[in-house]
């Protein structure tokens, strides 16, 4: 869902693995209007990007799922996660997820 500012618009986002039940969402972020990150799980690791018009799955390293993500003004972001027996901390850097 998308604030509007005086009511709340669903956006559509991407399904990866192409079935509802295989990918999920678990954390949002965003430092502008046009730079919003939400993650979570799909066939590996899961990465959508919104840059103010439409939500596109980024390519992310890693297995399993994120669950949590935090954007710096710079419009540099962190996520947290797990792969089957770690904890996966991965970054974006402007051009990729690493």
């Amino acid at each position: 869902m998308h604030w509007l500012g005086t009511r709340w618009r669903r956006a559509a986002s991407p399904y990866p693995s192409h079935r509802l039940a295989d990918d999920g969402l678990l954390a949002v972020a965003a430092s502008s209007a046009r730079n919003a990150w939400a993650v979570g799980f799909g066939v590996g690791t899961l990465a959508e990007h919104w840059d103010g018009t439409s939500w596109k799955v980024v390519p992310t390293p890693g297995c399993c799922e994120l669950h949590g993500i935090s954007i710096l003004p710079s419009g540099r972001a962190w996520a947290v996660g797990t792969t089957n027996t770690d904890t996966l901390i991965i970054r974006w850097n402007g051009a990729a997820w690493h």
